[in-house]
């Protein structure tokens, strides 16, 4: 339950501990689902608006684009942290 409230993902030996019914478990499997699909969303909104507002640079000089997922390591720290940190909060 309290992994819930936090919007955070059930793991699967979560589930698996615990007596669910096959519904219940198929729900946690939707909500996990949905879950990981919205953070990836508030995610990639986050890095767009943190790049634009800070017009955070690379180390050629040029504005960091964020295109892809496979982009995502490319860009500095702070803004992955600070990415990962909104997403959570748009979910509460």
């Amino acid at each position: 339950q309290q992994q819930i409230e936090n919007r955070e993902i059930i793991r699967d030996e979560s589930i698996s501990k615990l007596d669910f019914t096959d519904d219940a478990k198929e729900k946690i499997k939707e909500y996990n689902k949905l879950t990981y699909s919205l953070k990836g969303f508030f995610s990639e909104q986050a890095i767009g608006t943190l790049i634009g507002v800070f017009q955070l640079e690379n180390d050629k000089g040029e504005t960091h684009h964020y295109h892809s997922t496979l982009n995502y390591f490319k860009l500095p720290e702070e803004i992955r942290k600070y990415a990962e940190i909104i997403a959570n909060l748009s979910l509460i």
